[in-house]
């Protein structure tokens, strides 16, 4: 037997998608895994549009959408790119404790800085009305350190009770999620 999808087929398995991840957030679950690629029909463009155009709609209906990529290795840490979009989404909401990461040249003393800087953005940030989504894309090609701080993240999150749900992107069909991260998962789509 040959079967064929037909862009129709496409748009509704992404419309649906679309609104499982929407149903989703407004629910305030805590994490998601978006494999993007998953079928022979779609390639990585077809997962940016998908999320381009949810970030759209949802933004539109005051929710909050950020997005970082895993993909590319930084000098940052983690914390210190979150906190740099956060700030960014926030320019005219400066934190009350601004601690500046340049207090130290030890590794060590400037993540920690990063840290709780972060940690006092988000809990500042928290607004339990609004939905919030963090995307994590190409989270199977971030670094062990990276993917640790990704769940660190998370369960800061549940411990505060903090109202952000996180998606992460995956590419690779054998990507290893460490066990601990996987027992969080809530939603899996594959577009």
């Amino acid at each position: 037997m040959i079967s064929t999808q037909t862009r129709h087929g496409v748009d509704r398995l992404q419309r649906e998608a679309s609104n499982k991840l929407e149903f989703f957030v407004h629910l305030g679950k805590r994490l998601g895994l978006l494999r993007v690629g998953a079928t022979k029909f779609d390639d990585f463009g077809k997962g940016n549009e998908f999320l381009e155009n949810f970030r759209e709609e949802f933004v539109h209906r005051n929710g909050q959408y950020l997005s970082l990529d895993l993909q590319h290795d930084e000098e940052k840490g983690f914390a210190e790119i979150l906190l740099e979009e956060l700030e960014s989404a926030h320019d005219d909401d400066p934190l009350r404790i601004n601690l500046p990461l340049t207090v130290s040249k030890s590794p060590f003393f400037r993540r920690a800085i990063a840290w709780q800087r972060l940690c006092d953005r988000l809990v500042e940030d928290e607004e339990p009305g609004r939905p919030t989504l963090l995307v994590l894309e190409h989270f199977d090609e971030a670094d062990e350190r990276t993917q640790q701080d990704v769940e660190r993240l998370i369960r800061f999150h549940i411990t505060y009770n903090i109202r952000r749900t996180f998606l992460l992107t995956l590419r690779d069909e054998t990507s290893e999620i460490s066990p601990s991260l996987l027992r969080l998962v809530e939603l899996r789509i594959e577009i």
